[in-house]
């Protein structure tokens, strides 16, 4: 685990300034869903993310060459668990996981 983000911030937010140009994993797609979360409400939780909601970074456990960064963020009374990753060719951000952080109480 990392204390430091592997990917820029202001580059995430880029990725996920038009809900049109979004990308998301099937899981993440299907966790936001069942959230209640509409793509639109996906960019606006990205784009209210700080430096202060960066949770860690860490290693793919399908593949470690992958590092995802996650980052915690409150939306509509949850406090949602968000992991980024970029993909293999350097040309996207994807969100990986979008789901109600267990461990916050």
């Amino acid at each position: 685990m990392h204390r430091r983000p592997t990917y820029s911030l202001d580059e995430i937010k880029a990725h996920f300034s038009d809900r049109d140009r979004i990308h998301l994993s099937r899981e993440a797609r299907h966790d936001s869903v069942a959230l209640g979360m509409s793509d639109q409400d996906i960019v606006d939780v990205v784009q209210k993310l700080t430096c202060w909601n960066f949770y860690k970074s860490m290693r793919g456990t399908k593949d470690s060459r992958i590092m995802h960064d996650v980052y915690k963020q409150m939306w509509n009374g949850n406090q949602l668990y968000l992991k980024f990753i970029r993909n293999y060719d350097q040309t996207m951000i994807m969100l990986v996981s979008c789901k109600e952080d267990e461990s916050y109480v």
